[in-house]
């Protein structure tokens, strides 16, 4: 349920900043508690992607 959610918010995050928003805003309007939350969210699924 976990991953679920993480990527609904990935997906909130990504939407936001490509409507111009930067990355510290977009990660709070998504429920991230910062930038830096949102990064290491995108690394962790980046990784799994590519093993």
């Amino acid at each position: 349920m976990r991953e679920y959610h993480e990527q609904l918010r990935l997906g909130i995050a990504r939407q936001r900043e490509q409507q111009g928003e930067g990355a510290e805003k977009a990660a709070l309007a998504a429920g991230f508690s910062s930038a830096r939350q949102l990064r290491r969210a995108r690394d962790r699924w980046r990784d799994q992607l590519t093993q």
